[in-house]
């Protein structure tokens, strides 16, 4: 009698501590549990609102201080220059307009804008730019380089559309703007050769690699780093050299890939960023000096290029030692 007694009360202890177990769990215990965790989300949604907020912040201080900076040393800059835009379908229409304000402010015209198109640099199109490369490079005027490859001699036929005119430039007009496959297409026309040409890529362009973005607008699949790099070598060909602006956040941006070729062509990465757009239009210039790769990713070799400001003038190493700019030494001379 006395053990089946102990076993019930035994018994009836757990049924009880897990009743009250239960209740607690459900009432207030679960109220605090809900409140400290609820606590805790709102304090990290508040955190990182803060640090969005400061970057946004921070990235319009920059984007107006690069502002005024081109507003003081960019006019004059490109004064005559005739310019040709060259874009793709996925290139954001603001860069090009952000673009078109600066170069308008260096005292540039901007007389053309064309569109390249997925055929341009589509691996799947190689086959096809090669077969047509044969017909371009005949219509081409002046020697053509023996080691220009078929992207090549298509880079060079849309220099040549738009920095000349004449018979045989409308006729590679009409080969590479054939409606059936088309190259290119004319988006604006000014009237008037360019004499320079930039190249506008995406915000993202990879070689070789079809990324999500490239389904859902459609564009093309896989990329050939073979039609930038002919591109590239057209552009340099231009009676003034140009400058291509694109992505570079990796090793596979077609940027980084124009870079490790040693492409010879001045490029500029993070298009898109107001410093971007300044780089460029400095980069102008002096472009014919020496291909350069210039802005903010780890394949850049400088942000900016050199700075020729007019009327200012580094002043030259003070001789011995000697204080420069007539200082008086801290020793003596007072």
């Amino acid at each position: 009698m006395v053990n089946f007694r102990y076993h019930l009360v035994s018994i009836i202890a757990i049924f009880i501590a897990l009743c009250v177990g239960v209740i607690l769990g459900a009432g207030p215990l679960q109220v605090r549990l809900d409140d400290a965790l609820s606590s805790s989300r709102a304090q990290a949604q508040r955190t990182a609102q803060e640090q969005l907020e400061e970057a946004e912040h921070s990235l319009k201080l920059s984007e107006a201080a690069v502002a005024q900076m081109g507003d003081e040393i960019v006019p004059g800059t490109l004064e005559g220059r005739n310019i040709g835009l060259l874009k793709m379908a996925a290139t954001d229409p603001a860069d090009i307009e952000q673009l078109k304000t600066m170069l308008s402010k260096a005292g540039a015209t901007v007389v053309s804008v064309a569109t390249l198109t997925d055929n341009w640099d589509s691996q799947s199109m190689t086959e096809y730019r090669n077969t047509l490369a044969t017909p371009v490079e005949t219509n081409l005027a002046g020697d053509v380089p023996a080691d220009l490859t078929s992207d090549g001699v298509i880079g060079q036929a849309i220099v040549t559309i738009m920095t000349s005119s004449g018979a045989n430039q409308d006729l590679l007009r009409d080969i590479l703007t054939d409606d059936s496959r088309p190259i290119v297409t004319f988006d604006e026309s000014e009237g008037g050769q360019a004499d320079t040409l930039i190249l506008v890529g995406p915000r993202t362009m990879k070689a070789g690699i079809a990324t999500a973005q490239d389904a859902q607008s459609g564009t093309g699949g896989p990329t050939s780093s073979s039609a930038w790099v002919g591109m590239a070598r057209a552009l340099a060909s231009a009676p003034n050299p140009g400058v291509i602006v694109g992505d570079a956040g990796d090793a596979d941006a077609m940027i980084a890939q124009l870079r490790a070729q040693n492409a010879p062509i001045t490029t500029v990465d993070s298009v898109g960023t107001a410093i971007a757009t300044l780089t460029t239009v400095l980069a102008l210039p002096s472009a014919q000096a020496q291909p350069r790769a210039l802005g903010g990713e780890d394949s850049a070799t400088s942000v900016f290029p050199e700075l020729q400001l007019s009327g200012r003038q580094a002043a030259p190493p003070a001789p011995n030692n000697e204080p420069a700019d007539g200082a008086q030494s801290q020793s003596g001379g007072e």
